[in-house]
């Protein structure tokens, strides 16, 4: 059963520093230094929640139970989704049953028909990789969108340009990384810091046939289940917390957001601190009140108890 989705509100069309054209999500381009802004969104992210799952939550009395799910897990994960860590690699031709990949498919409605722009990577694009070549997907985007200057851009109907597509020797670029993204251990994410190929982070594509929504846009579930990088696998054992996972894991300093994915959300453009500052905790011991005593101020305070919130999912 499926969870839980998100994705960005809006995604803007940006020209990155390679030439290429990609889309970025809201959230960040809100924080990249322009001096003027497109319009935004009232809110960054879109999400849905499937109700009829089982939900555990932080505060319950009892404990989690072994078919439940911890709704706070599902909503970090999914947010995570909504800032951007999501590829735009899909058959959106055929989304039952996949025969080829490509970015995402950018076209103008015309009167006489329709102007296909291209195919538009995201920006998490950028960084994938062939392993162990260490070939950027990117390239691959490239020869696809070949067939904008060697079909033209002009036809008359949507489903014109699918079958020139389909027929030309670009759609052969399509059905390779289908392949590779179905293939395990084969396309990874290789953050911008280093050029080492070993320190690539593997992707899911163990999924055979290509899985929408769980495939490509998620850690690989093998080689992360059991580390501090385990939120962004796509499935998870129902019955536990997001406590339970980071006891798992070794109780990572940066909490639930790993190493890796810290990674991946700086390399995309994310302000990251680099150095993890643990609070401090003062030496004070708690004191006894008698009922007569009154405590004089002209500043009034609250006191505010935060839970640790945590968090798990079946299936996002």
């Amino acid at each position: 059963m499926v969870a839980g989705g998100a994705n960005p509100t809006k995604t803007i069309a940006l020209t990155d520093n390679d030439g290429i054209v990609r889309y970025y999500p809201q959230a960040l381009v809100k924080q990249l230094p322009f001096e003027r802004y497109p319009d935004f969104e009232p809110f960054d992210i879109s999400a849905k929640f499937n109700s009829e799952v089982n939900y555990w939550f932080e505060g319950d009395k009892l404990p989690i139970k072994s078919d439940q799910t911890d709704f706070i897990l599902i909503i970090l994960h999914e947010f995570i989704h909504g800032l951007g860590f999501i590829s735009s690699w899909n058959d959106f031709f055929n989304f039952a049953n996949p025969q080829g990949l490509t970015p995402v498919p950018s076209a103008d409605n015309l009167n006489s028909g329709m102007s296909f722009n291209g195919f538009i990577e995201n920006i998490f694009d950028k960084y994938l990789i062939f392993l162990p070549s260490g070939e950027y997907a990117s390239n691959v985007a490239a020869k696809i969108n070949t067939i904008v200057n060697e079909k033209g851009k002009f036809y008359q109907t949507p489903e014109n340009f699918i079958t020139t597509f389909k027929s030309s020797s670009q759609y052969q670029q399509s059905e390779m990384m289908l392949k590779a993204a179905t293939t395990s251990f084969s396309l990874g994410f290789l953050p911008n810091n280093t050029n080492n190929l070993s320190e690539a982070i593997i992707l899911e594509t163990t999924l055979n046939p290509f899985r929408t929504g769980s495939s490509l846009g998620h850690f690989d579930l093998k080689t992360y289940m059991n580390t501090s990088d385990f939120l962004m696998t796509y499935i998870q054992d129902p019955g536990m917390t997001l406590g339970d996972y980071m006891s798992i894991s070794g109780n990572y300093t940066g909490g639930p957001i790993g190493p890796k994915l810290r990674q991946i959300l700086g390399t995309m453009g994310y302000v990251i601190k680099d150095v993890y500052i643990s609070p401090y905790t003062p030496s004070v011991s708690l004191n006894k009140f008698s009922t007569a005593a009154t405590i004089s101020s002209n500043i009034g305070f609250m006191i505010f108890i935060f839970t640790t919130t945590i968090i798990f999912n079946i299936l996002i």
